[in-house]
């Protein structure tokens, strides 16, 4: 209602401020619906089919599942961005959990709080953040999954001597030879042309303003719009509602490579991308944490 035609109007705004070019939807035809929630669907799903492990992320799952999920012997791997949250997902029986660091692009797992000022007062990068949670967590017991900013083996090796027991990579495979067809051929080669230009190398942002969930991504003019004065963010609607409005946008832009206008999601270390095979990114990153490891 008022909040959808307050994101409509700051949307047409953007349009033309920015110079969109030749985008010819008209933002009030694009239809806002609540979407239907097949999560306990999907849960069904995964217990009938007895899957070995069961990720989460934005929160934790519910008493009733995961005593389903112990008795099916199903292991679950919760995110945290806070040590609290993973004190809090060790608490109620996750068998390991995922620490985003701060440098992490995509969507942010937080889940005790969902105000964006108030997570990026909060955050933690991926060394202090592992520090931290080794103090009330012992990664022998629960291991601990290091997320954020981690490109090659040196961030493989840094995340192992600090306690964890694995890592997580996201922005180093958005480049990859199997991602050309996945990722808008724009935002791969400004990825890429961040590795040797300093004046292809933008910031990144934590942002609501393409899905309603804070996350992190590349600063767009999309981005820039969203954030009033004193750098707190306009008026938002919730997550799968924003992205329906904004989405459509996007799209477009990606389509006429528009980059101001794409949603691009990025970690912090993004200028590390190279445009290599999956195997070769994985290999390549053990063999050279071994060595570091090692000494070898």
């Amino acid at each position: 209602p008022h909040e959808i035609d307050s994101v409509r109007k700051e949307l047409k705004k953007l349009i033309v401020d920015k110079r969109l070019k030749n985008f010819s939807i008209y933002i009030d035809s694009i239809p806002v619906k609540l979407t239907k929630d097949i999560f306990s669907e999907q849960i069904e799903i995964v217990l009938n089919e007895k899957v070995s492990v069961l990720s989460f992320t934005f929160g934790c799952l519910s008493d009733d599942i995961i005593n389903k999920c112990k008795q099916l012997g199903i292991k679950l791997i919760g995110t945290a961005t806070t040590t609290k949250e993973a004190v809090f997902l060790k608490h109620r029986g996750c068998d390991a959990i995922c620490l985003q660091g701060s440098e992490a692009g995509g969507h942010r797992g937080s889940f005790l709080t969902n105000d964006i000022e108030t997570i990026e007062q909060s955050t933690i990068g991926l060394q202090s953040l592992l520090s931290q949670t080794t103090q009330f967590i012992d990664p022998t017991v629960y291991p601990l999954i290091a997320a954020g900013g981690i490109m090659d083996g040196i961030g493989l090796a840094n995340a192992i001597r600090s306690g964890a027991s694995g890592v997580q990579m996201g922005t180093r495979f958005l480049t990859c030879e199997e991602s050309i067809k996945l990722v808008p051929e724009a935002h791969r080669k400004l990825l890429l042309e961040a590795k040797n230009d300093i004046n292809n190398l933008r910031p990144t942002v934590l942002t609501r303003a393409y899905t309603g969930k804070p996350a992190r991504g590349i600063q767009t003019a999309i981005t820039d719009h969203f954030r009033a004065s004193g750098n707190k963010e306009k008026v938002l609607l919730p997550w799968q509602i924003q992205s329906q409005l904004v989405l459509p946008l996007c799209k477009f832009a990606a389509e006429t490579k528009q980059i101001d206008f794409m949603q691009l999601w990025a970690g912090q270390n993004y200028a590390r991308c190279e445009n290599q095979s999956a195997t070769a990114i994985v290999n390549q990153t053990i063999e050279q944490a071994c060595k570091i490891l090692t000494g070898n």
